[in-house]
């Protein structure tokens, strides 16, 4: 089964309409706000963390929103970006309606 997990800002509209796009059609995700706090303060920002490990690790756009689509050992991620490019498993988009075509097509 694949699992989605979705880095978002709270004031990102692109993220805003991706979360309310998914929903609409019943796709489970798990959203990571990138400004959720902890109460560890050796981590105050983790989901944030995790994001930055990501770009770095893969080679990502530090744009939000950021969709990883996980199944088993494998992942997709579909990026925001300023382009809208095909990459195998990386797939920029210029905005959120491109961003959820890409998702439901993974899917």
């Amino acid at each position: 089964m694949k699992e989605i997990i979705l880095y978002t800002e709270k004031e990102c509209v692109d993220c805003a309409e991706l979360k309310e796009r998914l929903k609409s059609e019943n796709i489970k995700f798990t959203n990571k706000d990138l400004m959720e706090e902890s109460s560890d303060l050796t981590c105050k920002y983790p989901n944030k963390w995790e994001h930055t490990d990501l770009i770095r690790d893969y080679n990502l756009p530090r744009w939000v929103p950021t969709a990883v689509i996980k199944e088993d050992d494998n992942m997709k991620f579909v990026c925001s970006s300023t382009i809208t490019k095909d990459d195998g498993d990386i797939y920029l988009a210029e905005n959120s309606e491109l961003l959820f075509k890409k998702i439901k097509e993974l899917l």
